[in-house]
């Protein structure tokens, strides 16, 4: 195995070559962070540009000799980016990662209430009228004849998706849009809609071939039938029901309610 201990910047592209070149000759290779990047207050551009297979980030703190892993990445749209923190003393961290002993999880349950909603939408509201919100997505939204797009449906403030280079109420509003192109008892092929929604344009950049991005659009897939907006047959997405846009804000807020 190779070990880097990753101080100065490096870009996408080196640390591909880097690791290509590690394969090649039969070596995996584990990549520690150090001071340089922070572990307190990590930026999701560098927690998934490094991030494994596992999607676990690893930072070395040399003062304390412990080894900062960071899991349970997600994401609330205006709340700051927390992934759950391990510290492992490095005679422990040798033994788990060496003799695949897992971590004992400390999962933190995500929660989405009223009150995380209505601050999301709140959010939003204020960002469309101080002209925040990309004006292109606001054309995409007049041309399906919706009001705005702060009387957007309220499944798209229920994401907590890490990773994305964007908010997850846009990801999720373009995907609710895309359906609606389609429309309702038409069919879409699962294919397109992961090729379209799993690109970098939507997700940050991994050093790592991953499946992550895919997982995750599965992931809302999955939610988008068990709220009976579409079902899955085979390889291809039913439309079953659109969900709800409002006429105005306030018909929004009162919905909440």
């Amino acid at each position: 195995m190779a070990i880097e201990f990753q101080q100065s910047p490096i870009s996408i592209p080196r640390l591909r070559e880097r690791n290509q070149g590690y394969k090649s000759i039969g070596l995996s290779v584990i990549w520690f962070l150090g001071p340089n990047y922070s572990f307190t207050n990590p930026s999701q551009r560098t927690v998934f540009k490094f991030a494994d297979q596992e999607t676990k980030v690893y930072y070395y703190d040399q003062n304390k000799h412990e080894i900062i892993i960071l899991t349970a990445l997600f994401k609330r749209d205006y709340y700051k980016f927390e992934p759950v923190v391990h510290r492992v003393p490095f005679n422990s961290f040798i033994k788990n990662f060496f003799l695949k002993q897992s971590l004992t999880e400390q999962s933190e349950e995500i929660l989405i209430n009223k009150k995380i909603l209505f601050k999301q939408a709140n959010a939003l509201q204020k960002d469309l009228l101080l002209k925040r919100v990309p004006t292109e997505i606001c054309r995409l939204v007049y041309k399906h004849r919706h009001i705005n797009v702060a009387c957007g449906p309220w499944i798209i403030h229920q994401g907590t998706q890490a990773g994305l280079k964007t908010t997850n109420w846009h990801w999720r509003l373009m995907i609710i849009l895309e359906l609606e192109e389609f429309g309702q008892d038409n069919l879409c092929p699962v294919s397109y809609l992961s090729k379209k929604f799993t690109s970098d344009k939507y997700f940050y950049e991994r050093s790592i071939e991953s499946q992550f991005a895919k997982h995750a659009f599965l992931k809302l897939l999955q939610e988008l039938v068990e709220k009976g907006i579409i079902d899955l047959k085979l390889s291809y997405v039913l439309v079953k029901k659109l969900p709800i846009w409002f006429e105005n804000y306030q018909q929004k807020l009162f919905f909440l309610r």
